[in-house]
C-alpha cells in the first residue's frame, strides 16, 4: 500500500470539538432509564435490518 492509502482520513466536521459542543447545545436531550434506552436501541436495530 502507498503512504497515501495508509494515512488517517482528514478531520471531519463532526470530529471537531467545537462542532460537538454546538450540537450538544442546539439539541434537546431527555433522561431515560437504562432499560428504556435498551428497548429503543433494539427497535432501531430491527428497523435498520428491515431496510
Amino acid at each position: 500500500m502507498s503512504k497515501e492509502q495508509i494515512q488517517k482520513p482528514k478531520t471531519r466536521e463532526r470530529d471537531d470539538p467545537l462542532e460537538k459542543i454546538k450540537f450538544t447545545i442546539d439539541n434537546e436531550f431527555v433522561r431515560i432509564s437504562y432499560s428504556d434506552a435498551l428497548k429503543f436501541l433494539k427497535t432501531q436495530t430491527l428497523k435498520k435490518k428491515k431496510i
